[in-house]
């Protein structure tokens, strides 16, 4: 049993990681993405809507990242459960269930708008 906890701990901390990672190739992504729109010499609504379409993949880079760290936390919490650890579990789900709706509902507004511009 200490060895698959050990394993368990080795995945969640693998988990946690990559989750940093995806959001940090997001952000640079996104800084390259808005260095370039800002230097060239697109109009401003031209601009607007790459920004607006960089923003969008950002937030799905930020959604994937708090995924992996919420499956993280859970599998965390499954090896050693205490009522504090469940509390803390619980509120981290609850902001980043929260953070996610509000980037998913972020996302699809942009999506409209981009869609509703192609027209």
């Amino acid at each position: 049993m200490h060895r698959l906890e050990g394993i368990c701990h080795l995945v969640a901390q693998s988990m946690v990681v990559i989750g940093v990672v995806i959001i940090t190739i997001g952000v640079l992504k996104a800084i390259l993405e808005y260095l370039k729109i800002e230097l060239s010499r697109d109009s401003f609504h031209e601009k607007s809507l790459v920004v607006d379409a960089a923003r969008s993949d950002l937030g799905a880079y930020l959604l994937m990242g708090l995924e992996f760290s919420v499956a993280a936390d859970i599998i965390l919490t499954m090896l050693e459960p205490d009522y504090q650890g469940l509390i803390i579990l619980g509120g981290l789900i609850v902001i980043r269930t929260t953070i996610a709706y509000f980037l998913g509902k972020e996302r699809e507004d942009i999506r409209r708008e981009l869609k509703d511009e192609a027209l």
